[in-house]
């Protein structure tokens, strides 16, 4: 907070962002009780509110030191709810018939193990007291990584990654060891596989457990968008936890759940000070209206390739008057930034010290 304000009153800013991560730390790693009572809930819901409480006072001294002709704008980027259990991907994929896993034995006996404790919670068992009298041959871990596990020679499609909801084709030419055709088979391998996808099953309600499904150009675009998978998909309120693991049964469950809680899409946009509108409430509003809508109200140029719209039902129309907008500007050059493998090591870093790898 003191650096913060060190630079607040360092320069004379256009735009000064401060980002509070507490918030976020505290939902993605406070573990959310299963029933959501008890002492435990009690405990978790505290720990949150304390968070909020210091984000408010911390809030209340920047508005302090920026005074009255300053505007503010509070946004958070997600909002936050627990998982519900883990969707993993490659096994689906192997029960219906699109990837081949090689013959090991730890596998196998993993599999195992999870189809005995899953029927063993059917029947009503702790399985707490349980766990440590099923036989030691019986693994809790497989040693391979996942790829390293599958039958490259007989998958058509996987999952790279337990990063982001998606899948990838094995295309030839593209993949090392690929098999489907670029083309025609190329797009009849995803249209099947989405249409499969929309199929999958909550466990618990029986209901559709995938929200979205479809190519991956219907949802990115840009010159990096062939790094993205072939296909991605949406779980129902993003509530569960994609998993690229193949040695765990069922595809769909909670073993791999550690009860932390995940993003979800509705986030929050406020407006306050002179550039908003006093009363106003905008019920379509997206991430993507953030970036444009600040740039109005600074009175600088919107590149005209820039995704999303201006909130101008929240913002003070004599206060826009007054800031008339330069020219568009240029659009953003169409090609690709390269990083070093440093800068994506740095990156990638980065990205798991806020929980996002």
């Amino acid at each position: 907070m003191g650096a913060a304000l060190h630079l607040w009153r360092r320069e004379p800013w256009d735009l000064f962002v401060w980002a509070f991560g507490e918030l976020e730390r505290a939902h993605r790693f406070l573990p959310w009780p299963e029933d959501g009572t008890g002492a435990a809930a009690t405990e978790r819901r505290r720990l949150v509110e304390r968070c909020y409480e210091r984000a408010d006072r911390v809030l209340g001294r920047l508005v302090s030191a920026a005074g009255p002709r300053a505007t503010f704008a509070l946004i958070s980027t997600i909002g936050f709810g627990e998982h519900r259990g883990a969707f993993y991907v490659n096994r689906w994929l192997a029960d219906q018939g699109w990837l081949a896993a090689r013959p090991n034995v730890k596998m196998r006996l993993r599999a195992v193990r999870a189809t005995v404790d899953e029927a063993l919670s059917a029947l009503g068992f702790d399985l707490g007291g349980l766990a440590g009298a099923l036989p030691m041959w019986l693994p809790r871990r497989v040693s391979p990584p996942t790829r390293d596990l599958i039958d490259w020679r007989r998958t058509r499609a996987f999952a790279a990654s337990a990063d982001i909801c998606g899948i990838c084709v094995n295309l030839r030419g593209r993949e090392p060891e690929g098999i489907v055709e670029p083309g025609a088979e190329y797009e009849e391998t995803r249209a099947a596989l989405i249409a499969s996808l929309k199929g999958v099953r909550d466990p618990d309600t029986g209901g559709s457990m995938i929200s979205w499904a479809g190519r991956r150009e219907e949802m990115f675009r840009g010159p990096r968008l062939e790094d993205a998978p072939d296909i991605i998909y949406v779980t129902r309120d993003n509530a569960w936890l994609a998993s690229d693991r193949l040695d765990v049964a069922p595809a769909a469950g909670d073993k791999a759940c550690d009860r932390r809680g995940g993003p979800r899409y509705a986030g929050a946009f406020v407006l306050a000070g002179p550039a908003a509108r006093r009363g106003a409430v905008v019920s379509e509003c997206r991430i993507v209206d953030v970036a444009p809508t600040l740039l109005r109200i600074l009175g600088a140029p919107i590149p005209d390739d820039m995704e999303g719209e201006v909130l101008t039902a929240a913002l003070d129309a004599g206060y826009l008057d007054a800031r008339r907008t330069r020219p568009t500007a240029d659009s953003a050059p169409d090609q690709a930034v390269e990083y070093s493998p440093e800068e994506q090591r740095a990156i990638a870093d980065r990205l798991r010290s806020h929980g996002c790898m």
